[in-house]
């Protein structure tokens, strides 16, 4: 329960992502498909959903076109094992995301709602921040886009109990070559709260 750490090194690796075996376990030969910067969402009863990036190889995956998007695995077991390994589609099994929308953080909603906050960083001088929802425990998402700050930096979100979101960012920006470009040799943070409309 956090009262105690463990000095021991534990290695979250996942098997390669293949849609007839997307099986994930907490421990186990290392890969370079899952890149972190994960999140992790306890939605009771001991489901957790992780948000991931995803790191595709190219020729070599069924979902290589994701790379560099949001990739979501549930647990049932306490975060022992993963399974269910996906990326962000919708109802009718379309792509949510393109590329470069990445870095996820998930929030729950007090009507059951899911909401993940992500970076869009492509083009690199039209970066945001943009929110989808999801009204199935993260197995599908909205196509909506919810636009919340103009820059990308990493976001976290909180969901409040009265169903106010709070979303955090870097609002970081770059020009076509990829080159941060930052006022007074700044980057800017920006805070929001917001809600979603009603189910």
């Amino acid at each position: 329960r956090g009262r105690h750490w463990s000095t021991q090194l534990v290695t979250w690796a996942a098997h390669r992502v293949r849609r007839d075996a997307p099986e994930f376990s907490a421990c186990g030969p290392q890969t370079d498909l899952l890149r972190g910067e994960s999140h992790i969402l306890d939605l009771s009863g001991g489901h957790l959903l992780q948000t991931v990036r995803f790191q595709g190889l190219p020729d070599e995956d069924p979902w290589s076109h994701l790379s560099k998007t949001l990739m979501f695995l549930d647990s049932i077991d306490g975060g022992l094992t993963w399974q269910n390994a996906r990326p962000a589609l919708d109802a009718g099994g379309k792509p949510v995301l393109k590329r470069g929308e990445c870095h996820g953080t998930a929030g729950q909603l007090p009507d059951g709602r899911i909401v993940v906050s992500h970076d869009c960083r492509y083009p690199y001088v039209e970066s945001q921040t943009i929110a989808h929802v999801s009204c199935d425990q993260g197995k599908t998402w909205d196509q909506r886009a919810y636009h919340l700050i103009f820059g990308a930096g990493y976001p976290a979100t909180l969901v409040l109990e009265d169903g106010t979101i709070l979303t955090v960012s870097g609002a970081g920006f770059q020009n076509e070559r990829g080159q941060a470009v930052a006022s007074r040799k700044l980057w800017n943070s920006v805070a929001i709260r917001w809600k979603l409309p009603p189910a």
